[in-house]
């Protein structure tokens, strides 16, 4: 491979602030939240242009095993239920609209008094020892730096600790991934059609949802790469689509990211068109958005 070395460069401390959270998922939302509210001067730094991670720009807004949780969770779900726009389904989980996560931790986040940085992504670190100072991030306003006194990484994959000199590993032991889903979401199909289909309803007579989906997929001339496909029922006709299984990803190539995603895309679509082919209630099925980050 062949290298530039970049010249030396001055670069701004744009922010300070005595906790910064890097990353907005579920942990990192909730981490500034719950550091604003206790009174510290709080930055949140999240590369996506939303809060919410994997509910959000993951499309993925089925929040699992949540019916013995309480705190901050307990209140986004109850702030989410007053608006009618989410509840419990099978076995204690919850399920609501991507967008109203992101509206709701918006609010959650600035009622805390969080600075909430979105579109920046952290790519640096500046140690002063053993201690972290900044943390470096990058964005359409070029390279600046974050100053600390107490930084959580909450990026999903460990960013901000690696990049402080932190080991870590990837995978199993043979360095294998698990595979991500790219998650969809789906109209035109409505819920007294396909309620046997509904992951997010207890199972009818001992029959599995994802089983009969499957089956019904099979049935249209398609195997998917995911073979406990679901479909989740939100509200009216708006449906969450988890179908889709990419092996052999490298969450940390870029390359591999790209191909995998395109790969994903193009299975949802074919999906779509063989169901669409059976006609009956499958006939104005439509993948109306796949999310904008494949889930690792």
């Amino acid at each position: 491979m062949e290298y530039i070395r970049e010249n030396g460069r001055q670069i701004p401390v744009a922010y300070s602030a005595q906790v910064v959270v890097a990353g907005g998922g579920p942990a990192g939302a909730m981490a500034a939240i719950a550091a604003g509210r206790a009174g510290a001067r709080t930055l949140l730094i999240e590369r996506a242009n939303c809060a919410g991670g994997i509910w959000t720009s993951g499309l993925f807004s089925w929040m699992l095993d949540v019916t013995n949780k309480g705190g901050l969770l307990r209140e986004l779900m109850n702030r989410i239920r007053g608006k009618g726009e989410g509840d419990f389904g099978r076995a204690g989980n919850f399920l609501t609209f991507p967008e109203t996560v992101k509206r709701e931790l918006d609010d959650m986040l600035l009622d805390a008094g969080v600075d909430v940085l979105y579109c920046a992504q952290v790519v640096g670190a500046v140690r002063d020892g053993r201690r972290l100072t900044h943390a470096l991030l990058e964005s359409k306003a070029g390279r600046q730096a974050a100053a600390g006194e107490v930084f959580i990484d909450a990026t999903g994959d460990g960013d901000l600790s690696a990049l402080a000199g932190c080991r870590f590993s990837i995978g199993n032991d043979e360095g294998v991934t698990q595979p991500a889903s790219l998650i969809a979401i789906m109209t035109g199909i409505h819920a007294d059609d396909m309620r046997r289909f509904n992951s997010a309803l207890p199972y009818e007579n001992g029959q599995n949802a994802k089983t009969l989906l499957l089956a019904e997929m099979e049935r249209a001339g398609f195997t998917p790469s995911y073979k406990l496909p679901c479909f989740l029922h939100v509200k009216d006709d708006v449906w969450l689509m988890m179908t889709t299984h990419s092996y052999g990803i490298d969450p940390l190539d870029p390359v591999s990211l790209t191909r995998k995603t395109i790969e994903a895309r193009r299975e949802l679509y074919r999906q779509e068109q063989a169901l669409r082919a059976l006609g009956g209630p499958w006939r104005d099925m439509r993948v109306i958005a796949t999310a904008p980050a494949i889930g690792i």
